[in-house]
């Protein structure tokens, strides 16, 4: 059986990449989890009366907050045949060390 890790969205060191790779093989987890094991999961819906839709994912020590809002309007006059989405994200400074404000 062979386990691929791919660490490529941020930085670690070849000892962490060592340490993965071989807790992966041994089955051994930190938390005290299997490696099957999955983390409790609470999921919420309809969270922000404003939002067309939101949700709340608790996933362990990891919490998500997630609200979407949605309008029809009408296509632009230049492409009548066209629709339009536009998205806006909004993160806590917090959410990674990648992150920038």
């Amino acid at each position: 059986k062979k386990i691929v890790i791919c660490l490529t969205a941020m930085s670690y060191s070849s000892a962490e990449i060592d340490f993965c790779t071989q807790s992966c093989q041994h089955g051994i987890r930190l938390d005290g989890r299997a490696c099957e094991d999955f983390r409790p999961l609470e999921l919420e819906l309809g969270l922000i009366a404003q939002a067309s839709g939101s949700a709340r994912l608790h996933l362990g020590s990891t919490d998500v907050i997630v609200g979407v809002k949605a309008e029809v309007g009408a296509p632009l006059r230049e492409h009548p045949d066209c629709g339009r989405l536009q998205a806006t994200v909004e993160m806590s400074s917090c959410a990674s060390p990648e992150y920038e404000v």
